[in-house]
Parts: C-alpha cells; sequence; structure tokens
C-alpha cells in the first residue's frame, strides 16, 4: 500500500476548452510518500515525468 499527498501551487496561465485542465507556470510541487523504499523511488521518478508535462 503506498500513500501520496501533493500539493502544488503557481501562476494560472490558462484553462481548456472543455474546462477539464488548468495549466500553471511556475509551478512548485511538494509531495510526501509513504511506501516501502523501491516502491518510493518509483513513484518519485513517476512523479517528476508527470511534472514535466
Amino acid at each position: 500500500v503506498s500513500k501520496a499527498r501533493i500539493s502544488y501551487e503557481g501562476v494560472l496561465d490558462g484553462i481548456s476548452a472543455n474546462k477539464d485542465r488548468i495549466y500553471l507556470k511556475n509551478v512548485r510541487v511538494n509531495a510526501n510518500i509513504t511506501a516501502s523504499p523501491n516502491r518510493s523511488e518509483y513513484l518519485k521518478k513517476k512523479l517528476l515525468v508527470f511534472i514535466s508535462y
């Protein structure tokens, strides 16, 4: 079982036409992940890939 708590803040840059996505710039992310050591590293890498989009 893994748990993650993620918060972020940034400047609103736009909203999609369908209003199902928001776009932020200058984003700062804070994440606390509770998992086994191997799973924790895996989740951190996935989180970084997600944020880079």
